[in-house]
């Protein structure tokens, strides 16, 4: 839409008399707002130059003063065609960003520990011109990296000053879960097998569930999915997935703190982590089976509420399941040189958790306990797993069936 490119051009002016006409409060083609594009705008994906800020901070300052306070309420409400809510938008353009730029602070990371090991081969060499211009390199590219680290820092910030605006003046719900699509993707009364729903955009494709159970594999009636007519009203991709699932798929662990902070002070904590998507799956499963950048031993620990804990997926699952079977990459392979492996953080987590709810030997829909999958996983780490944790899980019943 024009506001759309309005946005993305540095014209405060032009931008001002459009929205000054009440362009900024229509919706746009595929049912977005001008809150749902804002994020592309204020969240920086790499380093902005001076002209940059200013021009940011002039369209942050223009839409304060010429959208009425009633039409960003209005607007932080509206969902577009798969269901997201401008907080929704926000988080998934954030975890873009946020993935570019830690990349980029990654790779001069990198360039400097390969400068530090080329340096130290030629000090045991006692090759003293080779040191001297590794040295004149690591100089050099020390501020490159001390750039990279900031410019990932003020990602950070543009993001939680774009939420705490949304949250305070636009009214955002930070329990919101994503919505029903414009219409069932399949008919409900005569469900067609060969029809399926529509193709999410690249910024979702890889969220929730990138490969969803088809229905007749809903096993669990605990879970709202098991109901065909809910199953058809929502995207099985995303559909019920709430902000604090689509953050914690950033795996920044610094962002997925400061939520949690914003939860607490408004009295959602609780509710934001016993929530699930469609298919039963809470912030914490995802934790679990988080595939990118595994967030901190701490942030995980607090996503491990009791309530989290005693909820179900489709298949019967508990989190606990999913932790004793090593999550996505199960026990094989080491996922990381020093520090702890972020699968016994997650299974500490969830154990710690399914104690306090008192669900240690809940089994799922084959009728097997997290004892079960435990001891039916592969890799080196998982006996070594058990062997620290043997009061956890060997009260347990293997199996009910």
């Amino acid at each position: 839409s024009a506001i759309s490119i309005a946005l993305r051009g540095s014209n405060s002016d032009l931008l001002r008399l459009m929205l000054q006409s009440g362009a900024g409060v229509a919706t746009h083609g595929r049912g977005e707002t001008l809150l749902h594009a804002l994020p592309e705008r204020l969240i920086r994906m790499a380093a902005w130059n001076h002209q940059e800020e200013k021009s940011a901070a002039d369209i942050f300052e223009t839409i304060c003063a010429c959208v009425p306070a009633d039409a960003l309420k209005g607007m932080a409400s509206t969902m577009e065609q798969f269901g997201l809510r401008p907080l929704h938008s926000a988080i998934l353009h954030f975890n873009q960003a946020i993935a570019a730029l830690r990349a980029a602070r990654e790779a001069k990371a990198a360039e400097m520990r390969n400068l530090q090991k080329q340096l130290e081969d030629a000090t045991n060499k006692s090759q003293s011109t080779t040191m001297s211009q590794i040295r004149h390199a690591i100089t050099a590219k020390e501020p490159e990296l001390q750039a990279a680290v900031a410019t990932e820092e003020a990602g950070r910030n543009d993001f939680q000053k774009f939420l705490q605006w949304l949250m305070d003046v636009a009214g955002a719900d930070l329990l919101v879960q994503v919505g029903e699509l414009e219409k069932p993707w399949n008919e409900i009364e005569k469900p067609n097998a060969t029809k399926t729903p529509p193709t999410l955009p690249p910024k979702l494709s890889s969220t929730i569930w990138s490969v969803f159970p088809p229905h007749k594999d809903v096993l669990d009636r605990s879970v709202p999915a098991h109901s065909q007519e809910v199953y058809f009203k929502y995207h099985p991709g995303v559909g019920l997935a709430t902000p604090l699932m689509f953050l914690i798929q950033s795996g920044d662990s610094p962002s997925v703190a400061w939520f949690l902070e914003e939860l607490t002070k408004r009295g959602n904590l609780e509710a934001a982590l016993k929530s699930s998507t469609l298919f039963g799956f809470t912030p914490l499963a995802l934790a679990v089976q988080q595939k990118g950048a595994p967030l901190s031993e701490n942030v995980v620990a607090r996503l491990a509420s009791p309530g989290a804990a005693a909820v179900r997926q489709f298949d019967g699952r508990t989190a606990l399941h999913l932790a004793t079977a090593g999550g996505p990459s199960n026990w094989s392979g080491n996922l990381r040189e020093g520090g702890k492996d972020p699968r016994a953080v997650a299974f500490q987590a969830a154990l710690t958790a399914a104690k306090a709810a008192g669900t240690l030997n809940v089994a799922d829909a084959s009728g097997h306990t997290a004892l079960c999958a435990a001891l039916s996983a592969n890799g080196p780490a998982a006996p070594k797993l058990l062997q620290e944790y043997p009061l956890g899980l060997y009260g347990g019943l293997f199996a009910e069936k």
